[in-house]
């Protein structure tokens, strides 16, 4: 079974991929508050971390603040114990042992003293050299202090004698520390202590040891109001001092522990023993110790937690409700969709594209091929218009009916005014000549647009080597007002553009308005008659046909006088007479109020008919490469011919039209000036050249600089060389800087874009550019 459009309709499977994207888009969709409740949990973790954080905060600067203050007393108590002069000079500059005993007793006296004040402090002080103790409330050697301590304490001793005794010997260095052996009345409690050792040196016997101290029992106090909590003192490389509160096991340290970072406080998350704990830590403003509180996270999770699962149980029973219903529904919503998917053609169908990439697939193809149908009835429809408006132009009858011209071709004649306009490329120059006649149609189409397109409705028609664009408005006064203002400075607007951007002069004849377009031949013959005019005086740019109605030739008969006066000199070759002749023909032209175009018409017209005259007879010269002249069959009489046509004034129309008919009619040995007037112009083309291969690789060299440097004008020096060598000089300046480039390829080791700049162009594309246009192939290929 077919379709009605010839394909065989088939099941195809694609494996319905929409729907299973539809139901996994759902799913997705649900699963959304989950993850935001799973999110919100983090985020309330992350705020509940931050609170612990400043709740640490309040009680660490109260803990920083007390054991700043035992440090500050110790490290007082110690410092002024050093500096008074009486304890120490009593001390050190005891003579004997029996003045050393009896000042130990006054030097007990004073530590008692010092006691009283701050009944905290222990102070502990020991002379390694005579073995001797001296505490506020006993002053005796080690050995007895040590039997004692059990008894005055209460405590059990821990390390033999010798080792306390070496402990006591070691090395005093001015710093605190933790430790329960330098005390007298708190042996075996850890004790904050400040070692410091006697700065004077009188008699090295009676040097001592300082040690002043404070039990650690003050830190359990401060952590009544955080149970749960651990206090930690840290030294500055996170070794734990000492710990009170919950036991973390003080000397475990974590591999993620606290280490102190380079600021003063803050809070990181640490894991001991398989548990989240909050350690906010401050550093002593005495010391380099960190005081650090470790609070555990589960303290103020619990209900967070029970709250998270309550949530995610309560979404898990609404998302199977939810994932069920969606499928159902997608269900259904696929049917119609799938219908559509049957009637697409199996030759489209891959098993790699899902139903929407189907269906978008056929309707493209259903797009494509009705725009391609469209595009051909448009173009035969073109094609046919354009046949019709051509044959009008010809005067030639196209069997259509106007009904058929209306509705068929769309082109309405009835109420309607009409104009020609030709477009036409100089052809004389090869340069532009050679640019493809496709593409400057091409662009002359889109100026055209863009310039009378929002404005005036016109159709275009090709006839050979014009562009012929008939434009067509409203038989209304204001149109026709419209149209004789607006045109002139339009098309002048386009013949501008190309002569601007691209050096292209157009030619643009304009015609007159008519109304019966059953009448178009004979206003096309008038853009035809024109263009036979424009072609002859070689005139560029915008003209309109009636312009060249106003030609007045009421004065040729006197013309004609002329003709025959110089017809007589030239058979005569009366050089004198010849010249005397033409010196009144112009003075005749000049006196005419004609313009100047008109004139040249004139000139060229008695031209034309004297080189008929006298093509066979006359005696031609030219002027060789090596400076001598020779007659010719032609020689260089076409040159004067082209500079004639291609005067701008009368001044040197009358110089050129003199050696034409100097070069008609003079003999070898007479031809002085004809010969001095060629040596001159072959002078200017060896200076040219010379100055070219001088500057050809100064990127600025044109031919502005070149005509300022020669004394030329730029625009009758380019037609000098033309006319000399037969190739524009723009032309020839890229031959010579071409040439210097080949030959530094093919010696040199430079880079393309080295030779570039060496040769003159001022970028390496335009460089590849132009090797590729005059060699044939790019300058890569031809090093090689």
């Amino acid at each position: 079974m077919q379709s009605e459009n010839g394909f065989k309709k088939q099941r195809f499977h694609t494996g319905n991929k929409v729907l299973v994207k539809w139901i996994l888009s759902g799913c997705f969709i649900l699963l959304l508050p989950m993850a935001c409740i799973i999110a919100n949990f983090f985020y309330t973790k992350e705020l509940l971390t931050k609170k612990i954080d400043e709740a640490n905060r309040v009680t660490l600067a109260g803990l920083r603040n007390s054991i700043d203050i035992q440090l500050q007393s110790i490290l007082d108590v110690s410092q002024n114990i050093i500096m008074n002069t009486t304890f120490s000079n009593r001390v050190l500059n005891a003579r004997n042992e029996n003045e050393f005993l009896n000042r130990m007793q006054d030097c007990q006296q004073f530590l008692k003293n010092y006691k009283q004040l701050n009944r905290n402090i222990d102070i502990f002080i020991y002379f390694p050299n005579r073995d001797f103790i001296v505490t506020p409330e006993t002053a005796n050697n080690s050995f007895f202090l040590y039997n004692t301590i059990a008894t005055t304490t209460k405590s059990s001793r821990n390390i033999t004698y010798d080792t306390w005794k070496e402990l006591l010997k070691e090395q005093v260095k001015n710093s605190f520390f933790i430790d329960s052996q330098y005390s007298y009345t708190n042996y075996g409690i850890d004790s904050i202590v400040f070692s410091i050792s006697s700065p004077f040196i009188y008699q090295a016997k009676n040097q001592f040891n300082v040690f002043t101290s404070v039990p650690c029992t003050f830190l359990n106090e401060l952590l009544k109001d955080n149970e749960g909590s651990t206090i930690r003192l840290l030294s500055k490389d996170g070794e734990v001092l000492t710990s009170y509160g919950k036991d973390l096991k003080i000397y475990d340290i974590p591999e993620d522990g606290f280490i102190p970072p380079d600021t003063n406080s803050g809070y990181t998350l640490v894991r001991i023993d398989g548990a989240d704990y909050v350690c906010s830590y401050e550093q002593s403003s005495v010391t380099d110790w960190y005081y650090a509180i470790y609070t555990p996270n589960s303290l103020f999770l619990k209900e967070t937690i029970h709250l998270r699962n309550a949530s995610i149980l309560t979404i898990l029973v609404t998302l199977l409700l939810g994932i069920s219903s969606i499928i159902y529904l997608q269900i259904r919503n696929y049917r119609p969709i799938g219908k559509l998917v049957e009637i697409v053609p199996s030759d489209l169908k891959k098993p790699n594209h899902n139903e929407f990439e189907l269906i978008e697939k056929y309707y493209n193809t259903l797009y494509e091929e009705n725009r391609t149908m469209k595009t051909k009835i448009q173009s035969q429809k073109n094609y046919a218009k354009e046949i019709f408006l051509l044959s009008r132009l010809k005067g030639r009858r196209f069997h259509l009916s106007d009904s058929d011209v209306s509705e068929y071709l769309e082109w309405e004649q009835d109420n309607k005014l009409f104009s020609f306009a030709s477009f036409h490329l100089n052809q004389n120059d090869k340069e532009i000549s050679a640019m493809h006649f496709d593409l400057l149609e091409f662009s002359v189409d889109n100026v055209m647009n863009e310039i009378f397109g929002r404005t005036y409705t016109f159709e275009k028609v090709t006839d050979e080597i014009f562009f012929v664009y008939i434009f067509s408005f409203e038989n209304k006064e204001d149109s026709i007002l419209s149209w004789e203002t607006d045109c002139i400075s339009k098309f002048q607007q386009v013949y501008e553009f190309f002569r601007d951007k691209f050096q292209i002069n157009l030619s643009i004849t304009v015609g007159n308005l008519f109304e019966n377009f059953e009448n178009a031949s004979d206003y096309y013959n008038e853009i035809l008659d024109a263009f036979e005019y424009r072609y002859v005086v070689e005139q560029y740019g915008v003209i309109f046909t009636q312009t060249l109605e106003t030609m007045d030739f009421s004065f040729a008969e006197r013309l004609q006088n002329h003709r025959k006066d110089l017809i007589i000199s030239l058979t005569k070759k009366d050089i004198d007479k010849t010249t005397a002749h033409i010196q009144r023909l112009f003075e005749e032209l000049e006196s005419t109020n004609e313009p100047f175009l008109m004139l040249k018409y004139y000139i060229l017209s008695i031209t034309s008919e004297l080189l008929l005259t006298f093509k066979n007879t006359g005696n031609y010269y030219s002027y060789t490469e090596d400076g001598s002249t020779k007659k010719t069959p032609s020689g260089h009489l076409e040159t004067h011919l082209q500079h004639l046509a291609h005067s701008t004034s009368m001044s040197q129309a009358h110089k050129e039209f003199t050696l034409v008919l100097k070069l008609l009619c003079a003999e070898l040995d007479d031809t002085t000036d004809a010969e001095n007037t060629l040596s001159e112009d072959y002078g200017f083309i060896a200076k040219i050249k010379a100055y070219v291969e001088e500057h050809y690789s100064d990127p600025n060299m044109n031919i502005s600089s070149i005509s300022e440097a020669i004394g030329l004008n730029p625009k009758y020096m380019s037609r000098l060389f033309k006319d000399a060598t037969s190739e524009g000089l723009l032309v020839y300046i890229n031959l010579i800087r071409i040439t210097h480039a080949k030959k530094l390829l093919q010696e040199t080791t430079s880079t393309i874009d080295e030779i570039a700049e060496k040769t003159g162009f001022t970028n390496s594309r335009s460089f590849r550019r132009n090797f590729l246009k005059l060699v044939g192939m790019n300058p890569t290929d031809f090093r090689k």
